[in-house]
């Protein structure tokens, strides 16, 4: 048995074990679900990166909005993940605080790139566009919360939680900024009904 085999059993012992499976007969039932579940997930997981960089490569080649957000998001989530480790490690901070502090960073830095650097020729009016983009990252923080916290029931640890869900919540974010928050349709649409 390899050593990745052995950690999912591991796995796989410890989430029985935790859901209160204590003999053997009740573990059984429990640990092949499990561990063909981590399986399953590992082998998704491990072909995302190559799905992702592709998708990127093709969609950058027509699009440089989309590189513009990509340096602007690494921009935020460095400030966010930096924001979310200080508020944990030196303030021991719970994760759901932590988040809103990554959040808050996130807020006022993500705002400024999106405004004047990737959505530049989209200049929606200022109020309508912080408005929306509030909404947004409140919708962000509650959906990532409640992902990060499902994730820590889990095992995960609250860094790595993070990590995980921070990819959902960039794409969703790019989809409703472009198309809803700076889009210029939407707020056209806004102009024409006043």
């Amino acid at each position: 048995m390899g050593v990745g085999q052995q950690c999912r059993e591991l796995i796989a012992f410890n989430v029985c074990k935790s859901y209160g499976f204590t003999n053997e007969i009740e573990r059984a039932f429990c640990w092949k679900p499990t561990c063909k579940a981590m399986e399953m997930s590992i082998r998704a997981m491990s072909d995302l990166p190559q799905k992702a960089f592709a998708a990127a490569s093709n969609a950058t080649a027509h699009n440089p909005q989309i590189i513009r957000y990509i340096v602007a998001g690494l921009t935020n989530t460095i400030a966010g993940f930096i924001a979310y480790t200080v508020a944990i490690v030196l303030f021991g901070a719970p994760f759901w605080a932590a988040n809103m502090a990554a959040l808050c960073v996130g807020l006022i830095v993500g705002f400024m790139l999106a405004r004047n650097f990737v959505f530049e020729g989209n200049k929606a009016p200022f109020q309508a566009s912080i408005g929306k983009y509030v909404v947004t990252i409140c919708g962000q923080f509650l959906l990532s919360t409640a992902l990060i916290g499902l994730l820590i029931q889990w095992k995960v640890g609250p860094i790595i939680a993070y990590i995980i869900v921070l990819p959902v919540i960039i794409a969703l974010s790019f989809a409703l900024q472009r198309n809803w928050v700076f889009g210029v349709r939407a707020h056209k649409s806004v102009e024409s009904q006043i």
